[in-house]
């Protein structure tokens, strides 16, 4: 199948090699024994904070996304971490006791999956981000497909994380 890195703004790998990319997450996962599955099923877990087929959930994160943030996350390019303020490591809104995860729907329009022949179309963001280490990913449902369906973690922007790195700090 045809990929198109240049589908998304942001571009989903940078100007990496595809074939490398599978591979060295494929082979951290193995080294870790997780898998792309369970990825994908926490980033639902995560996305479905806030969203459900019907619309919106009644989860409030309990404070905003900091306006710093929320501005220099959009368009990245890179692993996003922010120095929280203390107010935003305590409860209301805390998951898990460190996770916080925000509604980002700032997206430009649906996004189509790079795989070419791949009809999926997804737009849906949220922000999570792991308040003990103050790391930040933007998930989508795009990110969610191509993990779940093409084994691929998206890299050099702001929804690129490593299977390991995943594991670590959003598991």
């Amino acid at each position: 199948m045809t990929f198109n890195n240049t589908a998304s703004t942001v571009r989903f790998i940078g100007n990496r090699n595809l074939e490398e990319v599978i591979r060295k997450d494929a082979q951290e996962l193995q080294k870790i024994g997780g898998s792309f599955d369970a990825i994908a099923q926490r980033m639902k877990y995560f996305q479905a904070v806030h969203f459900t087929s019907a619309g919106e959930k009644e989860y409030e994160a309990g404070l905003p996304i900091p306006e710093e943030l929320f501005y220099s996350a959009n368009g990245a390019g890179q692993s996003i971490y922010f120095s929280f303020p203390p107010k935003y490591k305590t409860e209301p809104g805390i998951i898990e006791g460190k996770y916080r995860v925000w509604n980002y729907a700032i997206t430009n329009g649906l996004q189509d999956c790079p795989f070419l022949g791949c009809k999926t179309i997804g737009g849906l963001d949220v922000m999570v981000a792991n308040l003990n280490n103050n790391r930040v990913l933007i998930i989508n449902d795009i990110t969610i497909h191509l993990v779940e369906q093409h084994s691929l973690l998206e890299k050099d922007n702001e929804y690129g994380i490593s299977a390991t790195e995943f594991y670590e700090q959003f598991m």
